[in-house]
C-alpha cells in the first residue's frame, strides 16, 4: 500500500507464511527472509536427523550434505536460465509499476514524441484507469491490470525502436545494440520492454522477471556454506585457525576478486552473474570472513567501531523497513520538491537508519529480551567481539 498498490491475496499469505519469494511479496527484498526462514527451519531437521539416526559422529556429514546443496543448487540455477524462466516473455507484472503517479502524467499529458507513441497503443478505458493514479491514489487489481494489458502488448507486439522516436533517452548500450538487429520471438519482447523501462525509468521497474532466482532451492547454497564454516570452527577450530593465518592475505585476495564481479555486472544482463556469480559471491564472503575472524586473534578495536556495533545491532529492523521509508521518502523530496538525486538518497539513507533504529527499540528488541526470559538459551559462550 505504501507504493499505492493493493495486496493481492497471494502477496498476503506469501508474507505470512514466508512463502513470498514463491508466491509473490508485498516488499520485494522480504524474499531473502523466505529464504533463511526456510533454510534453518530445515537445518533444524537435518542436524536432529543426523543426531537421531547416525550415533556415530552424527555431524561428520555435514560437509558432503553441504557440499551437495552447493553443487545441487548451482545445477538448478543453470537450468533454470537455460529455461529461459529468469527472463520471461518480458511482460509487465504488478511489481514492476513502481511510478505509477509519474507514469500517468508522463502518459496523460505527453511532452515527447515517445510518451506520444505509448499514449496511441493504450485504449480509452485504460486512459480512465490512470486518471486516479495522478492523485496517488490505492491502485487494486482492476486498476492495473488494463494498464499491464497494453502495455504488454506493446512488449509483445512489433519492434517499437525506431532512432528518432528515442532521441534524447539515454538508451542502455547494450539495448541500443539489440536493437539494431533483427530479433523476433521471446528476444524482441525483451527487447521491448527493455526500451520502454530506459524510457521510464523511474516507472517502471528496470529488470527482467528475475523472481526465479528468488527461490529458496536456488538461493540456499550461500546460507549452507556459511554452515559449513561454523562446522570447521567448531570441529576443527586449530587446524582452521592456523592454516587461516598462514593464508590470510591469500584469502584476502581471493575473497575481494570473488566479490568484485557483483559490483560491476547485474544479474540482469549477466547469465554467469545469475548462475556461476552467485557461488563465486558467497565463497568470496566467506573467505573474507575468515580473514576477520577465523585466526582467533583479538586486537582492540577502533573508537568508530562501538557506534557501527551499535547501528549493527538494528540491522534486521533497517532492513526491514528501509524500502517502505525509501518509497516515502524519495517521490517526496524528488519529484515533488525537486532535490537532487544524491541529496534525495542521502535524506533516505538517514531516515531508513534512524526509522530501523526505532522500530529495533520500540519492537524488536524489547520482544528479544521476552524471549530470552521464557526460553533462556542453554548454549553458553560469548558473543565475537
Amino acid at each position: 500500500a505504501s507504493r499505492g498498490h493493493r495486496p493481492s491475496q497471494a502477496q498476503f499469505f506469501g508474507e505470512l507464511l514466508f512463502l513470498q519469494n514463491y508466491l509473490g511479496n508485498l516488499r520485494h527484498h522480504t524474499w531473502s527472509l523466505a529464504v533463511e526462514e526456510h533454510f534453518y527451519l530445515g537445518l533444524t531437521f537435518l542436524l536432529a536427523s543426523l543426531a537421531r539416526f547416525a550415533r556415530s559422529a552424527p555431524f561428520s556429514k555435514v560437509p558432503a550434505i553441504i557440499a551437495a546443496v552447493g553443487i545441487g543448487c548451482l545445477v538448478l540455477r543453470l537450468a533454470t536460465d537455460q529455461r529461459g524462466t529468469a527472463l520471461g516473455s518480458g511482460k509487465f507484472s504488478p511489481d514492476d509499476l513502481i511510478g505509477t503517479a509519474s507514469f500517468a502524467t508522463k502518459i496523460l499529458a505527453p511532452s515527447d514524441d515517445l510518451a506520444r507513441f505509448v499514449r496511441s497503443k493504450l485504449r480509452p478505458e485504460t486512459l480512465a484507469a490512470m486518471g486516479p493514479w495522478r492523485d496517488g491514489g490505492i491502485i487494486g487489481p482492476s486498476g492495473q491490470a488494463p494498464v499491464l494489458s497494453d502495455l504488454n502488448a506493446i512488449v509483445m507486439g512489433p519492434s517499437i525502436w525506431a532512432p528518432g522516436l528515442f532521441a534524447g533517452i539515454p538508451v542502455r548500450p547494450e539495448v541500443r545494440t539489440a536493437a539494431e538487429r533483427s530479433l523476433s520471438g521471446g528476444e524482441r519482447s525483451r527487447l521491448n520492454r527493455r526500451l520502454l523501462e530506459d524510457a521510464f525509468p523511474r516507472e517502471l521497474s528496470r529488470k527482467p522477471d528475475l523472481r526465479p532466482f528468488f527461490w529458496t532451492h536456488l538461493r540456499v547454497d550461500s546460507l549452507a556454506f556459511g554452515v559449513l564454516l561454523a562446522y570447521a570452527g567448531i570441529f576443527h577450530g586449530a587446524r582452521l585457525r592456523e592454516w587461516t593465518r598462514s593464508m590470510r592475505w591469500v584469502l584476502s585476495a581471493a575473497g575481494i576478486l570473488c566479490l568484485a564481479p557483483a559490483f560491476m555486472m547485474d544479474a540482469e544482463d549477466s547469465w554467469w552473474m545469475r548462475t556461476f556469480g552467485f557461488t563465486i559471491n558467497y565463497l568470496g564472503a566467506g573467505a573474507l570472513v575468515l580473514v576477520c575472524v577465523g585466526s582467533g586473534e583479538t586486537r582492540t578495536a577502533p573508537s568508530y567501531v562501538a557506534p557501527l556495533a551499535w547501528l549493527g545491532s538494528a540491522s534486521y529492523s533497517i532492513y526491514l523497513w528501509h524500502l517502505d521509508v525509501i518509497w516515502q521518502v524519495f517521490p517526496r523530496l524528488h519529484d515533488v520538491r525537486g532535490w537532487s538525486v544524491e541529496a534525495t538518497a542521502l535524506a533516505s539513507l538517514i531516515a531508513s537508519l534512524a526509522v530501523g533504529v526505532l522500530f529495533g527499540r520500540a519492537v524488536e528488541w524489547p520482544v528479544l529480551r521476552w524471549r530470552d526470559r521464557i526460553a533462556p538459551s542453554r548454549v553458553s559462550g560469548k558473543p565475537l567481539k
